[in-house]
């Protein structure tokens, strides 16, 4: 069992780059595509409110 998971950790250490760009490319093109329709609804600069958070 703990040889398992460890594979596992293994694989998912290898694979956590592909992982991060993907994620980074996606919520860029989010942004990119819908920023100025979630800028009409929200009021407030989401990096102001992170900086509180």
């Amino acid at each position: 069992m703990i040889v398992m998971i460890a594979e596992a950790i293994k694989r998912y250490k290898k694979m956590w780059d592909k992982i991060s760009q993907m994620f980074l490319i996606g919520s860029l093109s989010g942004i990119a595509v819908l920023g100025d329709g979630i800028r009409e609804y929200l009021l407030v600069n989401l990096i102001v409110l992170s900086k509180f958070g």
